[in-house]
């Protein structure tokens, strides 16, 4: 795309979206649905149990949905998603991109035409028992079981239930880590992982403490059990199948504690209530083993996080996350990978991200980050990446509440332990229509 079409084409989206400023806006995520994250989380508090109580009873109004007890009330919300994914070089995996493939040479331009993006969700919410809550979300996109596979199916993002108050929060089954649970407001489905943004989806049972000291403070206090190895991105090369380890009969280990600080507000695009800063510190223990015919070895899964989120005023903001860690593949460490291939020791790596926004009106906002995911050289075997990183800026216009429109622009730049195989790098061109229900 020449720098002529791509001015034009920001400018054609500004003069659309004032010419629609006014409507109703459809909420402040970029990408797909995902959950809630952020400054001064609401999760377990009493004004998001009342906004998310007051939103059902008006659904059921005009929607009646039979379940077996009638006790529980459900939500259905999704998107029909259109997408075009252009990209100068082949890149891993074209419909949600990680990484830039060395294996194919120069001048393999791809494209990509999809609605892998389409989902459909449902929140639940449930009786009181003893004093919680009950409830539960469930989110389903068409990436498949394994994205890199590059086919339709149905690919289980959230599938957990919760019992909360003002106080506790109770939940379990599949839910996303708590180490580093921020996402860059990317309309890439990859968001940055294996390039510095760590933490994924896991199975887990966690429990979560909320202490108000006063309006402007809450002080959340996190911990969970999880699944030591999730592979549905497991890089499909030679070897990988060894990347990210197995299982030693151990559950991960997670922690985080955060702060948030000012007053609960709706600012600008958002639909819920945050608080002007959140700052949180998360760690993580485990194990990988790696077995074959002739060895066994065991490494030490292991990690601490700083993750950020600054509301500077009622139209902008930034976030930001950081990571060190060791055979921390399954969270996206190390560009995905646990252990050296040919020693199966723990790979060290330490990365990074960050993004700010801007809405330019309440309907159109625009996100610009970068990151970086440095592996250490030593640790790193043959055919293993030795850095990954990527930069990005888009621009979102919310139509209406239903419609969105996005386009993006983004740079993958990889570098391989391979011989005679320089960095590989690839400018990616993005572009999006949804529905929103």
């Amino acid at each position: 795309m020449s720098a002529r079409r791509f001015s034009a084409a920001i400018a054609g989206l500004l003069f659309l979206a004032v010419a629609g400023r006014g409507q109703e806006p459809a909420g402040d995520a970029a990408g797909p649905p995902r959950p809630a994250a952020g400054t001064g989380s609401t999760e377990g508090s009493a004004e998001a149990l009342t906004q998310l109580s007051k939103g059902l009873d008006a659904v059921t109004k005009r929607l009646t949905v039979t379940t077996a007890d009638e006790q529980w009330k459900l939500a259905i919300f999704g998107a029909l998603v259109g997408e075009t994914i252009s990209s100068t070089q082949r890149i891993t995996s074209p419909g949600s991109y990680l990484f830039v493939n060395p294996f194919l040479g120069r001048d393999s331009p791809s494209i990509e035409v999809q609605g892998r993006s389409t989902s459909l969700g449902g929140i639940l919410v449930g009786p009181e028992v003893a004093g919680f809550q009950s409830g539960g979300q469930l989110l389903v996109y068409l990436y498949g079981e394994s994205p890199f596979a590059n086919l339709y199916g149905a690919f289980f993002a959230f599938a957990y239930g919760e019992l909360k108050n003002d106080d506790w929060r109770f939940a379990f089954g599949l839910n996303q880590d708590l180490f580093n649970p921020l996402n860059p407001s990317t309309l890439n489905f990859g968001y940055g992982l294996y390039a510095g943004n760590t933490g994924f989806i896991r199975g887990q049972i966690r429990a979560e403490r909320f202490l108000k000291p006063d309006d402007d403070l809450q002080i959340t206090l996190q911990g969970a059990i999880g699944q030591p190895v999730v592979s549905e991105y497991a890089t499909p090369f030679p070897g990988s199948d060894l990347t990210l380890g197995e299982t030693n009969g151990w559950p991960n280990v997670e922690g985080r504690v955060a702060v948030g600080f000012g007053k609960l507000a709706t600012r600008t695009g958002a639909t819920t209530p945050t608080r002007r800063v959140e700052v949180g510190v998360s760690g993580l223990i485990g194990q990988v083993r790696t077995s074959t015919a002739a060895t066994r070895v065991l490494a030490t899964t292991a990690g601490v996080g700083v993750d950020l989120t600054a509301n500077l005023t009622d139209r902008m903001g930034v976030k930001t996350e950081f990571y060190k860690g060791q055979a921390m593949g399954s969270y996206f460490g190390g560009s995905g990978q646990s252990v050296n291939l040919e020693t199966f020791q723990a790979i060290r790596s330490l990365g990074g991200w960050a993004e700010a926004w801007y809405y330019l009106t309440p309907c159109l906002h625009t996100h610009w980050g970068a990151g970086i995911d440095d592996p250490r050289d030593g640790d790193v075997g043959n055919n293993q990446r030795q850095q990954n990183q990527f930069a990005f800026g888009n621009i979102i216009w919310d139509v209406t509440k239903n419609l969105q429109l996005g386009f993006e622009v983004s740079r993958y730049d990889t570098l391989w332990n391979l011989p005679n195989i320089p960095s590989t790098d690839a400018w990616i061109f993005h572009t999006r229509v949804a529905l929103k229900f």
